[in-house]
This record gives C-alpha cells, structure tokens and sequence, in this order.
C-alpha cells in the first residue's frame, strides 16, 4: 500500500479509550502521515497513561478532560455556556439530561461541571487546532464537543453504527445518524 503524506492533516478523536486507539487509530496515522490526536474518554485520567503503548512509533498525543477527578468544581460560566446553544440543536440541558451520571447530579453541579469540561474542550481545541473531530454519540461530551466545534468552526462527525452495505463507514454531522453519509474505501 502506497503511504499517503498529509502531515499537516490533523484529526482529533473523542471519547475513545487506549485499546482502540492503539488497534485502529494509532495504525491510521502509520499508513496516512496525518497527526491524530485524542481527547480520551472522559472516565480515564493521566494515571491510566501506564495502560498506553508506549513503544509504538506512530503514537499519537493524548489528552485528558481533567487531570484527576475534580474535588471542588469551580462556579459556572453560563455565559459560555448559553453562547454554546443555537436554533433548533441541543441545549446544555439536554446534553444534562441525556447522560446517564450528570442526569444523577444536582443540577447546579452538572452545570458546573459541564461549564468545566467546555473550559478544557475548548483549551485543547485551541492547542491541537484540528482539521476536523471525530467522535461517536456516546455521553455528554459528544454533544458538548459537537457545540464547542460548530462555534469554532472546526468540522465534528460522529462515526455512526446505523445499517450500512458492507466496507461502508457512515458519518454524521449531527449528533443522532440523521443525515449520516456514508463512504467506502
């Protein structure tokens, strides 16, 4: 397979863990040349590292949420927050709602950690300054990091597991499989 040279073509992924990293992802920066980094999931933090391949020579930049669990979650900035919603998308509460741990929460503490977590999505958006976000559906830091790119914008598509003839990959630039395009290699 001839090896394709995009270097200046970063991607940043989200959400994923080190396994599918390190079996998909850390492969597709080897046979492209493009600079893939990663914001992990937001379950793993800078301890889990040790879990990472560290050998591999196409290893790609990791990045966490947050650096251990927070102990003191700082006051929201609802201003930051409310510029995140547009007409006729997700709201912040939403994306509250919508997830199974924050939805448990106080909702005082779910905004303020929501209003944390756009802090950190929006410092490493601006340090990897990517092409383009490829996430999944899954939690709200989808979501919210869908809200955060179409402010900057910065392209988000989220891989789809809809129905689709085999060797094809759907991805949608929304963050249900409405409008999911689909391509083959």
């Amino acid at each position: 397979m001839q090896r394709i040279n995009y270097k200046a073509f970063k991607i940043l992924t989200l959400g994923y863990g080190y396994e599918l990293k390190e079996r998909v992802w850390d492969h597709v920066a080897k046979e492209t040349g493009y600079q893939i980094s990663h914001i992990l999931h937001p379950s793993l933090f800078p301890t889990h590292r040790k879990q990472c391949n560290q050998s591999t020579l196409f290893r790609c930049k990791c990045y966490f949420l947050f650096k251990r669990p927070i102990a003191r979650l700082p006051d929201a900035d609802l201003s930051l927050l409310s510029k995140l919603e547009g007409s006729g998308g997700p709201t912040i509460n939403n994306l509250i709602l919508g997830d199974d741990r924050l939805s448990r929460l106080p909702y005082a503490k779910s905004i303020r950690y929501v209003s944390a977590a756009t802090k950190r999505f929006i410092e490493i958006l601006r340090t990897v300054k990517p092409d383009v976000v490829l996430s999944g559906y899954e939690g709200f830091h989808s979501t919210l990091f869908m809200l955060i790119c179409r402010r900057a914008g910065v392209p988000w598509y989220a891989l789809t597991y809809t129905p689709l003839p085999h060797g094809m990959t759907g991805f949608s630039t929304t963050n249900n499989s409405k409008g999911t395009k689909s391509y083959g290699a």
